[in-house]
């Protein structure tokens, strides 16, 4: 697999080089220009947590420092509601800000990315799922593999929610689960989330532990000025047509009332779990927030930016471990 890894490497290379080192990143541009980072987890390869997780969702700690100390050599560094502040006061914005952002809670990002937030003073926006935070909940995902890690393969392929789907394989191993994972996502939250509710029943999975932050660990973060809190809604439910519109409304306005409780302070920013967003949810969030983050895409630009539907890059550490990739992933 390394040395697949490598041979797509070199192959791509002369493209790697032309996005690194000719992208929108190292143009002089007359539009204020805005790139969104997105992470999830970040884990070195020798915590436990590391194993279990996809691995499209993790930045090691050292590649997570790499990347910052190019963000602040490349760009401004701005928390999100600081430029949207800039903007909507008329300010003059820098001609390349950049924001790093976090989805859901993890408590890696307080273990592994916060101190290095810190030792590099880089500002970062941090979007976490309100009512999971200090209890040991997870997200279907992470619930579906912690099913795979404690019941045997023959077990799990006789339960309705995968033999209907036909999902088949070892779910132990990171790229099938990644698969089965994409296919479930055809189904609703609510229906997953119920199948899964009586699977974890019949087959006695044990309970996991907490993986996401405590409120006094959120707190902490937000408290140290470097790190501005949104909303990721209350329980991670994809806010699509099939949702049923009083949890949808209730996911988005109640997880910013819990927030502000637990932090005492505004909290202005909301991110659409998956990227997901209906209609109502659009309305919705715009009525409740001052800007929201999507997972579509892109650069933003100042004169072409929605507000409650910014884009961002999403990073991982394959397709970024090292100044090339991260660079031309920027592009």
């Amino acid at each position: 697999m390394h040395l697949q890894s490598a041979a797509k490497d070199l192959i791509r290379l002369p493209l790697l080089l032309y996005r690194a080192n000719f992208g929108r990143h190292v143009k002089n541009t007359d539009d204020a220009q805005l790139w969104v980072l997105m992470y999830h987890r970040i884990l070195p390869k020798n915590d436990s947590r590391h194993a279990s997780e996809e691995p499209g969702m993790i930045v090691e700690p050292d590649t997570f420092r790499m990347h910052l100390e190019w963000v602040n050599r490349l760009f401004t560094p701005l928390k999100l509601g600081e430029w949207i502040q800039m903007k909507k006061n008329g300010d003059p914005l820098p001609e390349k800000a950049c924001v790093i952002t976090f989805d859901d809670g993890w408590r890696d990002n307080y273990e592994y990315a916060f101190p290095i937030l810190k030792e590099t003073n880089t500002p970062a926006t941090l979007f976490a799922v309100s009512d999971m935070l200090e209890t040991n909940r997870m997200f279907w995902p992470n619930r579906l593999a912690h099913i795979a890690n404690h019941v045997e393969q023959e077990q799990l392929a006789r339960e309705p929610l995968l033999a209907e789907q036909g999902i088949t394989g070892n779910l132990r191993d990171k790229e099938t689960l990644a698969q089965a994972i994409a296919i479930l996502k055809s189904l609703s939250d609510e229906v997953i989330i119920e199948a899964l509710n009586q699977m974890e029943v019949r087959l006695a999975v044990p309970e996991p532990d907490a993986s996401l932050m405590t409120w006094a660990e959120l707190k902490e973060m937000s408290d140290s000025g470097l790190v501005e809190i949104g909303s990721h809604t209350q329980n991670h439910m994809r806010l699509k047509e099939n949702l049923n519109a009083e949890t949808l409304t209730k996911e988005i306005i109640e997880s910013r009332q819990q927030l502000e409780s637990h932090l005492g302070k505004p909290v202005e920013l909301f991110c659409y779990p998956n990227g997901d967003v209906s209609p109502l949810a659009l309305t919705t969030v715009q009525k409740c927030y001052q800007a929201a983050v999507t997972t579509q895409m892109g650069i933003n630009t100042s004169a072409n930016l929605s507000s409650h539907q910014i884009k961002r890059i999403p990073l991982h550490n394959d397709i970024s471990n090292n100044a090339l990739k991260f660079r031309a992933r920027l592009a």
